[in-house]
């Protein structure tokens, strides 16, 4: 069974974008939306569109793509852009 630990993830801005069920070890690299577990920015619970661009809601720089991935949508995220706490 894996374990989750709870991540706090930021924008370079200094803002907080959301809480999300990591399960494993490693770098985050993609969202699962059933594991978001709040969504500060009101935006990735949204549907969107695939290759749509998720941007930061107070900086407005790309945080996110939505990709198919394993045969699911999920949310690739831009390493360069987020941190965790």
């Amino acid at each position: 069974m894996t374990k989750f630990k709870t991540l706090e993830v930021y924008c370079k801005c200094d803002n907080k974008l959301f809480k999300y069920l990591k399960g494993g070890n490693g770098r985050l690299i993609k969202l699962q939306k059933p594991r978001i577990k709040e969504d500060y920015t009101k935006k990735l619970l949204e549907k969107y569109e695939l290759n749509t661009e998720i941007t930061c809601p107070f900086c407005e720089k790309r945080i996110a793509t939505v990709k198919v991935i394993g045969g699911k949508y999920v949310y690739k995220l831009n390493q360069g852009q987020i941190y965790i706490n």
